[in-house]
């Protein structure tokens, strides 16, 4: 996934939303991996804070296949992702 922030990093006051369709399958970390059952397109919001910086924010919802620590069976897990960073060109 790549976007283009010329606009928004050389702009001032300029606002951006985008929404990109999340491309990966799975989730891997040290307990394993994790397939991905169901994602929301990742929805972002780009805006110009001064010459060359930008203000990003963003989120969107995952639901794993996990298994219950309990009793072994599987448990779908929803995760909301956030984001939030300033950014320099």
């Amino acid at each position: 996934m790549l976007i283009n922030l010329s606009d928004v990093l050389t702009s001032e006051g300029k606002v951006q939303k985008t929404s990109v369709p999340l491309e990966m399958t799975s989730f891997k970390s040290r307990l394993g991996s994790f397939k991905i059952l169901e994602k929301s397109p990742a929805a972002f919001i780009f805006s110009n804070v001064e010459a060359n910086k930008a203000h990003i924010e963003g989120c969107v919802e995952l639901k794993f296949d996990t298994k219950c620590d309990r009793c072994l069976d599987y448990a779908p897990t929803v995760l909301t992702l956030q984001f939030d960073r300033l950014v320099t060109s």
